[in-house]
């Protein structure tokens, strides 16, 4: 699920942070979670913000999931 996907998280500050190879992303009423793979070092990551920091995030649909399929009808 979310496998290899990119994500952009927007901060309460004004700050924007981007990552890709996302996947396993989660959220809650508390944070957002997920595992990527930095590009420069190459070394596997876990990332959580806190969703009090945050004012919104955007992540790339799935195609072959049903958000994609719903988000191409519309």
């Amino acid at each position: 699920m979310n496998q290899n996907k990119t994500l952009a998280v927007y901060f309460t500050n004004g700050g924007v942070a981007y990552f890709e190879n996302v996947r396993d992303f989660v959220v809650n009423d508390v944070a957002i979670g997920y595992k990527y793979s930095d590009i420069q070092s190459e070394v596997e990551r876990e990332a959580y913000f806190f969703i009090a920091n945050i004012t919104g995030f955007t992540l790339e649909i799935d195609e072959e999931s049903e958000e994609g399929k719903n988000a191409k009808t519309k």
